[in-house]
């Protein structure tokens, strides 16, 4: 009896060691060429087994996802995550919670990508986006957990997450982020008192323009119908016929302005950054004239997660989840950054821009990637925030920043300061 069960052991073995393969080059495609690249052939191909081990272990690519989530990519994006908030007031602790996210480790951009992924396909929203949802809101309770700590907990989070985002830009490498996490630990564990912001708010309505500034009033309508299809469906999915049937409109005034989907998506890029960028430093310049530097940047936060705005947070996360593996989508994104750090702090280039500029950009998409699944934190009181942040910020020598900081503005209390 021992002899004969042997090889039944054997293969029991096998069995198990196929499955951790399998599970292991999934994990690790998903993180490199993408979840939508990702398949049952690629997997099994990269093994050198038949497409039915695959199939003998799961019934869709869509399982394949849930039983990756539930195995060890929750615990590795949503643990970590839920270390950073509760380390978020010690320095050294927070530092070394955020590194794994700052070097992009395998399992975290594997779980990020299946976790943006399921805004956009049913079985992966019901098994992955809707349960994270609720651990999203059970961290950022301000009934719990107060509505500074609250904040803190989303300030915390959306760092972790945008620097995740971030963490393939060629620049991440060379740049120390080691002051910049301590000033934002010190700040989240001595904030300030929250202050009312409805009228530096109320002046926020210009960023919620649903148009283009093109000349071409039928163009700026193609790249916002782009967004708004992409939003909701994502950018596989979104097909041009679907485009431009959403605003009546011939796919023949389409292909003569652009050869593809993927050109039409870089042009919707890099508009809707032109539009935020103008839109948002106007406010901003404006609303420094009148209120603190700090309640800006709280207005401008604020203004960001706006629930009006949902349709451009989808936009913008699905934008960074395809740059990972679309060259031509990268390209845009860093001439754009390349941009804003010469026009933000007068720097040539993101990698030589102070490391408060990287820290600002990973909140720039962490929090509205945050606001995907909880979209109530846009009510909380991040001035408590970015007014010691504000405050604190390091000296550049030259940029919007500098002309903002000229401006002056008014005290918290609303004297001339």
């Amino acid at each position: 009896m021992t002899t004969s069960g042997r090889p039944g052991r054997r293969r029991s073995i096998r069995a198990r060691e196929l499955d951790g393969v399998l599970r292991q080059i999934a994990i690790e495609q998903i993180a490199t060429i993408g979840w939508d690249a990702t398949t049952a052939r690629t997997v099994t191909t990269a093994a050198g087994v038949t497409i039915g081990a695959f199939y003998a272990r799961f019934v869709s690519k869509a399982e394949m996802a849930r039983h990756l989530w539930e195995e060890g990519l929750a615990e590795r994006l949503l643990g970590g995550l839920g270390q950073v908030v509760e380390v978020a007031h010690d320095p050294q602790a927070l530092r070394a919670t955020l590194e794994p996210f700052r070097s992009g480790s395998t399992d975290l951009l594997a779980g990020l990508d299946v976790l943006f992924a399921s805004q956009w396909e049913e079985p992966l929203r019901q098994a992955i986006g809707e349960p994270a949802a609720e651990v999203f809101a059970s961290w950022f309770d301000a009934e719990v957990h107060g509505p500074v700590e609250a904040a803190i907990r989303v300030a915390a989070a959306g760092l972790a997450l945008g620097l995740l985002i971030r963490s393939d830009r060629p620049w991440m490498g060379s740049i120390d982020l080691t002051m910049e996490v301590e000033r934002h630990a010190a700040v989240f564990a001595d904030p300030a008192g929250p202050i009312a912001l409805d009228a530096a708010v109320d002046e926020g309505a210009p960023l919620r323009v649903r148009q283009f500034a093109e000349a071409d009033e039928s163009l700026a309508a193609l790249m916002m119908a782009m967004v708004e299809t992409v939003a909701a469906m994502g950018y596989r999915r979104a097909t041009l016929q679907q485009v431009c049937s959403s605003i009546g409109m011939t796919t023949g005034y389409l292909f003569a302005r652009f050869d593809s989907k993927l050109a039409l998506m870089v042009a919707a890029i890099e508009a809707t950054w032109g539009q935020s960028v103008v839109q948002s430093q106007a406010l901003a310049l404006e609303l420094s004239r009148r209120y603190e530097l700090g309640i800006v940047e709280a207005a401008l936060w604020r203004e960001f997660l706006h629930p009006e705005l949902g349709d451009l947070r989808r936009f913008a996360v699905e934008v960074e989840r395809l740059a990972r593996t679309e060259p031509s989508l990268m390209a845009a994104i860093i001439a754009r950054e390349t941009e804003a750090a010469q026009q933000l702090t007068g720097a040539s280039s993101p990698a030589s821009a102070p490391a408060n500029f990287e820290t600002g950009m990973a909140l720039g998409i962490g929090l509205p990637a945050l606001a995907l699944f909880d979209p109530s934190i846009w009510l909380l009181p991040f001035s408590a925030l970015t007014v010691p942040l504000m405050a604190t910020e390091p000296e550049v020598d030259g940029g919007l920043w500098v002309e903002r900081i000229g401006h002056g503005g008014l005290d918290p209390d609303g004297s001339a300061s």
